[in-house]
């Protein structure tokens, strides 16, 4: 670097930070360098929790209605005697339908 691009470097930082970075100490740099750093995580974070909090809402009712539909179906099922359950998978088994055997 020659110091033409040393000088608008240094201008550029100026401007950008508020205060010459060459007065202040490596820590105060290191830790300022850290608060950015963080901020960005931060607003990145906050992001991600908006989109995910709609798509945990709509996981939700997912499974809710998932759920709703399992349970209408185990009531079907239960609903049915045995003995049909076995018939029809008798006729099922041998192809053989209630009507064709009359």
């Amino acid at each position: 670097m020659d110091t033409n691009e040393q000088r608008n470097t240094i201008t550029v930082k100026i401007i950008v930070h508020g205060k010459n970075v060459l007065q202040k100490s490596e820590l105060t740099k290191a830790m300022e360098k850290r608060v950015d750093e963080k901020k960005k995580k931060d607003l990145l974070q906050q992001k991600v929790n908006r989109r995910n909090s709609f798509e945990k809402k709509l996981e939700a009712q997912a499974l809710k209605i998932e759920k709703e539909c399992d349970d209408k179906q185990g009531m079907e099922e239960k609903e049915i005697p045995e003995f049909l359950k076995i018939r029809a998978k008798v006729y099922s088994s041998h192809k053989i339908t209630p009507e064709t055997q009359e």
